[in-house]
């Protein structure tokens, strides 16, 4: 029987990403490209994966007005991913990955630093679904469409899916100077942006529980990483890069792939 594998890089493991900010200046793209690939490689020995087979999504953001509607969802296929030695760079523009346990060994991931990872998955039909969630994409609700696609691509339950919410920063260490400009919905952010005397502080792991929560998840099936990137040394960190600790610049990927039981390596995460 296949089971679903969910894991985390660390600082340990370097920037798992080809932005050239993180790396030397001395560096060519080709250069990046090839660390990049050798990190993914090392990686996957570590948790049990080939990292040429890890699929990201091309997610649009305020940045990137890609041109498709909020939730859209990619069930991954054979026909997809067919023809590429490396799947790193495959075009996928969504907010949602969704992967069957018939694909065994293939991750979807994302690279972040801050923000959560969402990973839910129908315990019963064993599909798993991914979306990063930052505070944007919280903003417009992207949990719940985690779970509708689910709901939508294979009938799933409330009942029978499971959602891991992965290392993020936390509200305790989170905090803007002045009410964010992103958190344009105050029914999102209602108790989960505070004002304290030394500024804002955004808890985003109670927002995603929250908005779970209205969607009649139940909480005992929601698991929580209690890691703070933001004070952890093992994890990449954008706040922490931008108050002045370089050491914490870059991007950990978060990701799930289906494996049999008797693979021994990957770390598995008991989701409750």
């Amino acid at each position: 029987m296949s089971k679903l594998h969910i894991f985390e890089s660390s600082i340990l493991d370097g920037p798992i990403s080809c932005d050239k900010k993180f790396y030397d200046k001395s560096l060519t793209n080709q250069d990046i490209k090839q660390d990049l690939l050798e990190r993914r490689l090392k990686l996957g020995r570590k948790h049990g994966f080939d990292g040429k087979r890890i699929v990201i999504p091309f997610q649009k953001n305020s940045h990137c007005n890609e041109q498709y509607k909020n939730g859209k969802y990619i069930l991954i296929n054979e026909k997809i991913i067919t023809g590429y030695e490396d799947l790193w760079n495959l075009n996928i523009p969504a907010d949602i990955l969704l992967l069957p346990k018939t694909i065994t060994g293939l991750v979807i991931a994302y690279p972040v630093a801050d923000c959560p990872v969402l990973i839910a998955e129908d315990v019963k039909n064993q599909v798993a679904g991914l979306a990063h969630c930052g505070s944007e994409y919280i903003n417009r609700e992207l949990p719940i469409d985690l779970i509708k696609a689910l709901q939508e691509e294979v009938g799933s339950k409330t009942d029978d899916i499971n959602v891991h919410i992965s290392a993020c920063a936390s509200s305790q260490n989170y905090i803007y100077d002045t009410y964010p400009s992103w958190a344009s919905n105050k029914k999102v952010w209602h108790n989960f942006i505070t004002k304290e005397t030394d500024g804002y502080h955004i808890n985003l792991r109670g927002s995603i529980v929250n908005l779970l929560q209205k969607y009649n998840l139940n909480k005992t099936h929601i698991n929580i990483s209690q890691n703070d990137t933001i004070s952890n040394p093992m994890y990449y960190s954008n706040s922490a890069a931008h108050f002045g600790n370089q050491n914490k610049n870059g991007r950990f990927l978060v990701g799930c792939f289906y494996k049999e039981d008797d693979y021994p390596k990957s770390k598995v995460y008991k989701l409750k």
